[in-house]
């Protein structure tokens, strides 16, 4: 957002009943603050866009989701990720419990 900015780009908003449109469709809104953004004019409502999820099915192999994980940590040099449960990027599903067992095991979850 920050270089967006300094190139002197306009970043528009959404209005409140988009917003609520959107949710309803099971986006998350977010507030770009000025006071983060002080290029910003004032703060902005918009949509989250972080935490790309990857979704699987409850009851996809425990196999399968371990190698889904395990590929994206071999790579994780070369994709900007985090599996953290934050204000930036909530969890808004429970992971799978391969999923959360490997990153557990591997210090990324804490208890």
């Amino acid at each position: 957002m920050t270089a967006a900015l300094e190139a002197e780009m306009t970043v528009f908003g959404i209005s409140a009943p988009a917003a609520a449109r959107l949710e309803a469709l099971g986006y998350r809104r977010t507030l770009l603050e000025r006071q983060r953004y002080p290029r910003l004019a004032h703060d902005l409502l918009t949509l989250d866009f972080s935490g790309w999820a990857i979704f699987v099915h409850a009851q996809a192999p425990d196999d399968l989701v371990e190698r889904v994980c395990a590929a994206l940590e071999a790579r994780k040099t070369t994709i900007a990720w985090e599996c953290r449960n934050t204000p930036d990027a909530p969890f808004d599903v429970p992971l799978h419990a391969a999923a959360e067992r490997y990153w557990r095991s591997r210090g990324y979850l804490k208890t």
